[in-house]
């Protein structure tokens, strides 16, 4: 007989106890979640100009794959509520792993860009579906802990995710190719599925589960801190590495290793950090990251030495560390019940921010090079700012009424 599912994250009384983290067998196998699409963005991304080299197309046209991925990401945005709906969680990770593994097996096999593109995009949907579902469960079965078991997830993915570079350049270099290190991404997600006990079904909010509006004006708040700072991620992950090399003078490939430290600031910064979301009010230590993550950009925009170079971009990697998990949680927080709509919404964002900013920095640099192109990271983190705080004001507005 199956056991009613029962979880404790949290305890109340008159005294508001502190949150708590509970670390049950729903909770590794859904940061086993993050893991696997952790090693799977960390191997894609380098992988790309490699996968372009292998069909002799230029490399705009091997850029074309992170648009297809950021495409995915926004149409699975606009059918997550339904799909869960139909689905549960636990449907949603289950078809979003199969189209994840579909995708890789288009990508590795297919020796054609259409197959690859079409990889891309498969891996953009199936990857959102299974993350947005993660974090919803997440949030759901931990209640105010949610923010530190964002956090910690996200931590372990980054972390999983630093070894995959360093897997790909091992293997490419031993003669293996590139096609290995994306396919550990199928056995990953084979023990993700196989682990996943059955999931709590969402909860319908009392107006019923609005699939085109009903998200309150505070989510949108949220929103917007949460796509600002998903741009400045990917803008660092993608053309951070060419800012070192002008910089610092450092040969382009000892420059691109250098991404390694980024990754792996995130994963120990989120890890580490993530008891003090227990503690501190989510609003409060996301301005506070933002402030870690301006200063490690002001260490890497000034830098000129490769040490220096480093130093900013670990300090900007902590302080990013807590960008994307308390984004979301506020988020989630903020959509009165519905949150797996407002998961839907994120996806549209992440895939905004993930295809928009890279590109406008692009664009930047080709017109004016990578260093003052870059000082639209600090314009993006003021943004964020400002929308954090015009937040916090419409909610004391509110909250007086």
């Amino acid at each position: 007989m199956h056991r009613p599912h029962r979880r404790t994250p949290h305890l109340t009384t008159t005294q508001g106890p502190r949150p708590h983290l509970v670390r049950d067998r729903s909770t590794w196998a859904l940061y086993g979640v993050f893991a696997a699409w952790g090693w799977f963005l960390y191997a894609f991304n380098p992988s790309v100009p490699l996968i372009g080299a292998d069909l002799g197309v230029s490399s705009a046209v091997a850029g074309l794959h992170g648009t297809a991925l950021a495409a995915g990401t926004v149409l699975s945005g606009l059918v997550q509520a339904p799909v869960v709906a139909r689905l549960g969680r636990r449907g949603t990770i289950v078809l979003g792993a199969g189209l994840v593994v579909v995708s890789l097996l288009l990508v590795t096999t297919s020796g054609a860009l259409w197959g690859t593109l079409g990889g891309a995009l498969l891996a953009g949907m199936g990857g959102t579906f299974v993350v947005n579902a993660a974090n919803a469960a997440l949030s759901a079965a931990q209640g105010p802990a949610s923010g530190s078991a964002l956090t910690e997830a996200n931590g372990v993915g980054a972390l999983v995710g630093a070894l995959a570079p360093l897997t790909l350049g091992f293997l490419v270099g031993a003669g293996a190719g590139w096609q290995p290190a994306l396919l550990v991404v199928v056995v990953l997600l084979a023990v993700v599925v196989l682990a996943l006990p059955p999931l709590p079904p969402p909860i319908p909010p009392p107006d019923g589960q609005d699939l085109s509006k009903g998200l309150p004006g505070r989510y949108w708040w949220a929103w917007g801190v949460l796509v600002s700072l998903i741009a400045v991620e990917f803008s660092y992950s993608v053309w951070g590495t060419t800012l070192v090399a002008e910089r610092t003078g450092t040969a382009t490939g000892a420059a691109t290793g250098t991404l390694t430290v980024l990754i792996l600031s995130l994963g120990a910064g989120r890890v580490l950090l993530a008891p003090l979301a227990l503690r501190v009010g989510a609003g409060r230590l996301l301005l506070g990251a933002i402030v870690v993550t301006a200063l490690g950009w002001v260490l890497l925009w000034t830098s000129t030495t490769l040490a220096q170079a480093l130093v900013g971009l670990a300090v900007s990697g902590v302080g990013m560390a807590l960008h994307f998990p308390l984004g979301v949680a506020r988020s989630l927080e903020a959509s009165a019940g519905k949150p797996d709509l407002a998961s839907g919404r994120i996806a549209l964002g992440a895939g905004l921010g993930i295809g928009a900013a890279p590109f406008v920095l692009g664009a930047l640099t080709d017109a004016v090079g990578v260093h003052l192109a870059f000082l639209l990271v600090p314009a993006l983190l003021l943004v964020a700012a400002g929308l954090l705080a015009g937040g916090r004001l419409t909610d004391a507005a509110a909250a007086r009424r």
